[in-house]
Parts: structure tokens; C-alpha cells; sequence
């Protein structure tokens, strides 16, 4: 193993980035998904992601501790990241208590196949080993029961116990004693940062100290704190995996295949429908603060301003009143959608063949009547927009869509909410969901 301590963080990066393509090419493009942040050393961060920002996860560390890595522990520290991501341990599968919620994750993101192709016995008996969880539970079944939920239930009811994961886990990741250990470390003698001025250990020593602090139950907390639920990052994720074939999956193993194809399965959920489009509607509109990061330049938070949205998004409810449709259905639809546009300004316009004023309260169905006649036009919206230089972020039309609708020039984010008997949706239309889609989102939210 060539001694590749002394290198800078854009050098580490790009050296684990050759090496992490080679051993797992499927998740190299997952890397490319995300930004790289380094933190302060006072920060206390070793190396973990962020998933609370924006649509774009962020791997962030500390120039300290990546200091004391070589090429091969940075490499597979990085690829348990990435499978956290794949498998959504981060956003949506976070447990209770974060920090135990990290170690859990720990077994089952160090693959076997990358740790034992690149360590060496000293350095891999550092990292997690699931034969540590047949040490706290002689019936755990690493087939069947290695997932997140069930190592997470394995480690709580080890703490439980008062055996702590020290007991557990200490044979193989250092943590028995590490745990301890790893916390007195972690928050003072230089080893933990990196420096280890003075202390006279080699620099295979000190990586050895780096990563049982690393993987210690203080550590895990903080590390945690860069966890949070992002649907866009999900969404992206799920994305990327679902258009793959399942054999260009064959370089993780069949057991890390099956747990990321069943994490990524498509499941229809309405609601995520409603909160995707709610979240593509944000104003455009821009304006620099200082309570935001700096995007180019995170290190000058506070000194250099962020960008936000400037203002509300707006929205327009676009209500069909041709006469079929019934006053509980249009109250029930809109409740639903504007649960999820609580950044938005919402108007309401009502239309057949002629569409009314935009006005900001919405009429009971009792008072619709028809405003011309003569059928059923959704275009007619679109022409006042455009004939009084109106502008909305997003338009939600509430329909039975019996009518044929090109798609409108320009750049509409169009939804249509349509009644149980309704007919088709536009084929061109991204996103559209039926009553029966909205009374279940009710149910699942009361």
C-alpha cells in the first residue's frame, strides 16, 4: 500500500474517485451526484452527508481527518456513503435515536467486497463487520435480517441491555474499546483531528485512531446531523436506479443489489405527486442574504451572501364550473393541494368557456353558474393570462376533463385534478391525479 498520507483533499478526492470506479463502477455516477464541502476543524466532522440543503447532497469533512487517511480507508469511508444514499438511510429511513441510527447503517453500508480488496487486516478490523452482529444475537440471519430497521432494533436493545455497542462491536471496529475510547480521542488529543503533534505514532497509527473515533457513538451523533428527509435527493436517486438494468448492478454483490433495487422500489404514493409539483413552482425571483451559504464559496458563510427566493411563489387554482362538478370534491381538492403550497400565494379563477377574474377567495360550488355557455375550454385560462400580462408560477386545474386541450405554448407548469368519472387527462400533461388519489392522501394524513 503506497504511502498516500501526505497528499492535499482535491488530491485524496480525485485518487478515491479512480479507485471507487474501478471496484464499483455502478456507483460512480452516484458520486457525481453530489458536492463536496470541507468544514472547519472546530466543527468536530470527520466525513459525513448532508441531505438539508437544495436538491443536491453534500459529502463534507475536515481537512484534519483527511489527513490521517490513506487512498484506501477514504475510498471505502466513501462508498458506506454512497450506499447510505442508495438505500435512503439518510432522508427517509432515519430512526429515532440518529447517532445508533449511523452505526446501524455503518454494518450495512461497509461492503465486504471493497474493504477486504483494499485494507489491510490492521485497518480492517476497524471497520464495521457484520459477524460482530452474530456476536450480539446468535439467530441474526445476515441474509434476511441485514437491513437498517433490524440492525437498528439490535443495537437499541444492546443499550438497552447496558452491554452497549462497545461489547458488541469492539472486536471488529475497534468501538469495545473504541467506543470509549474513541470519544476522548475524537474530542481532544490530536490524534482524533489529525494533527498528532508530538504524540510520536506512525501515520498507520494514527489513521487507526482517526477511524475509531470515526465510527464511535459520539461521533455518530454528530456525523448524524447532517441527515434529513429531501425528496428531491430521493427522487433523483430512485430515478438513477430504477432506468438501470439489474445486471449493471452485478459489481456490488447480490446481497447489496437486492437491498438497493427493493429501497428504490417505484411505489405510487399521490402525495409525493402533489409535493413534487408544489416544490417546481418556487418564484424565480432572487434575492442575496447573508443567512444563506455561499453556494461557490461555503467557507465564507456570513462574509460573502447566499441567494434565496425573494418572495412567495404564486399559484392559480383554475376551477371548472361547467356543472359537473361537485362542490365536496372541489373543497376537498383544493384543501389537499394547498396543504402543500404553504410557500405560495394561491389565487382562484373559475371557468367554462370564459374564464372569470383572478381573485384571492374561493366561491362555494353553490354559487358557480356557467360564465358563457357553449362548452368547455381550459384554454380560455391560458388566453386571459396572456391578454392581461399575468404571470404564475404553477396552475392547478380542477376538471372533468371532457374536453381536447393542446398543450399551450410556453412555459405552464400545468395540474390537473380531475373527478372520479372524469375523462382522460391531456397525454402531455406531467402531472395529474383523480379524487380517489386525493380522499386517500386524506385518509393517510388524518
Amino acid at each position: 500500500m503506497a504511502n498516500t498520507y501526505g497528499l492535499t483533499a482535491e488530491e485524496k478526492f480525485e485518487r478515491m474517485q479512480q479507485t471507487l470506479y474501478v471496484i464499483y463502477p455502478s456507483i460512480a455516477s452516484f458520486y457525481a451526484m453530489c458536492n463536496k464541502r470541507a468544514l472547519p476543524k472546530e466543527s468536530k466532522v470527520t466525513l459525513r452527508l448532508n441531505t438539508k440543503e437544495g436538491s443536491t447532497p453534500f459529502i463534507e469533512y475536515t481537512e484534519s481527518f483527511l489527513k490521517t487517511l490513506s487512498i484506501e480507508s477514504f475510498t471505502v469511508l466513501t462508498s458506506i456513503e454512497l450506499f447510505r444514499l442508495l438505500l435512503h438511510h439518510v432522508t427517509t429511513r432515519l430512526q429515532p435515536n440518529p447517532g445508533l441510527s449511523v452505526q446501524a447503517s455503518n454494518f450495512i453500508c461497509c461492503d465486504s467486497k471493497i474493504r477486504n480488496c483494499l485494507l489491510p487486516k490492521d485497518l480492517k478490523d476497524v471497520f464495521p463487520d457484520v459477524s460482530e452482529l452474530l456476536a450480539m444475537d446468535p439467530n441474526f440471519n445476515v441474509v434476511d435480517d441485514l437491513y437498517l430497521e433490524k440492525v437498528y432494533a439490535l443495537l437499541e436493545k444492546q443499550k438497552g441491555d447496558g452491554k452497549g455497542q462497545g461489547q458488541g462491536q469492539g472486536q471488529g471496529q475497534g468501538q469495545g474499546e473504541g467506543q470509549g475510547q474513541g470519544e476522548g480521542e475524537g474530542d481532544g488529543d490530536g490524534d482524533g483531528d489529525g494533527d498528532g503533534e508530538g504524540n510520536g505514532k506512525s501515520d498507520q497509527e494514527k489513521e487507526q485512531d482517526s477511524l475509531k473515533r470515526h465510527f464511535s457513538e459520539q461521533q455518530s451523533k454528530k456525523n448524524s446531523e447532517g441527515w434529513g428527509e429531501n425528496e428531491l435527493v430521493d427522487a433523483q436517486v430512485s430515478e438513477e436506479v430504477n432506468k438501470r438494468q439489474i445486471s449493471s448492478w452485478s459489481d456490488v454483490g447480490e446481497g447489496m443489489q437486492k437491498r438497493i433495487l427493493k429501497a428504490n422500489e417505484l411505489k405510487f404514493d399521490p402525495w409525493t405527486v402533489i409535493k413534487r409539483f408544489a416544490t417546481s413552482v418556487f418564484s424565480d425571483a432572487i434575492a442575496f442574504t447573508r443567512m444563506r451559504p455561499n453556494r461557490r464559496l461555503p467557507d465564507m458563510t456570513g462574509l460573502l451572501p447566499g441567494k434565496r427566493h425573494s418572495m412567495k411563489a404564486k399559484v392559480l387554482f383554475a376551477i371548472d364550473c361547467s356543472g359537473s362538478m361537485a362542490e365536496s370534491e372541489i373543497e376537498r381538492a383544493c384543501g389537499v393541494v394547498n396543504s402543500a403550497l404553504k410557500h405560495a400565494q394561491v389565487d382562484y379563477c373559475f371557468w367554462d368557456c370564459y374564464c372569470s377574474d383572478f381573485t384571492e377567495k374561493r366561491s362555494k360550488a353553490s354559487d358557480f353558474k356557467g360564465l358563457g355557455g357553449g362548452g368547455t375550454n381550459p384554454d380560455c385560462v391560458i388566453k386571459k393570462l396572456e391578454k392581461e400580462k399575468v404571470h404564475y408560477d404553477g396552475l392547478v386545474f380542477i376538471t372533468d376533463c371532457y374536453f381536447n386541450w393542446e398543450q399551450p405554448q410556453g412555459k405552464y407548469k400545468i395540474f390537473i385534478l380531475h373527478t372520479k368519472d372524469a375523462g382522460e387527462p391531456p397525454s402531455w400533461c406531467r402531472w395529474h391525479l383523480g379524487m380517489d388519489d386525493i380522499e386517500k392522501i386524506q385518509k393517510s394524513r388524518s
